[in-house]
């Protein structure tokens, strides 16, 4: 009924910086790329390299915080483990004292 979808190639790499550069200041202004952005569409080439330069600090940052979350959900589920067991021991310990009190107790 469900077909296996195809696998499909693995992305290509970014291209390095001073090629997006020389891509972004060769674009013309009715470029497609430049159509959700009215803030892009003046010629300058110091704008239009803030823009790129903000964004790849935004993607380095967001891959930052991407591995501080895995990290930190990691130490959650280990805390997590770790009272779940304590929460364990204390109730064996308990149904232990428990115990002794009854067995101990004089008629």
């Amino acid at each position: 009924m469900f077909k296996k979808k195809p696998e499909l190639p693995p992305r290509p790499p970014l291209p390095p910086m001073n090629q997006i550069i020389e891509d972004l200041e060769n674009a013309p202004s009715d470029d497609p790329v430049f159509a959700g952005a009215p803030e892009l569409r003046d010629d300058s080439k110091d704008s239009t390299f803030a823009i790129a330069q903000e964004f790849m600090d935004m993607t380095h940052r967001l891959k930052e915080l991407e591995t501080l979350l895995i990290r930190q959900k990691a130490e959650l589920e280990d805390n997590y483990k770790e009272l779940k067991e304590m929460g364990e021991n204390i109730k064996k310990q308990s149904l232990h004292a428990l115990q002794q009190q009854v067995y101990c107790r004089p008629d």
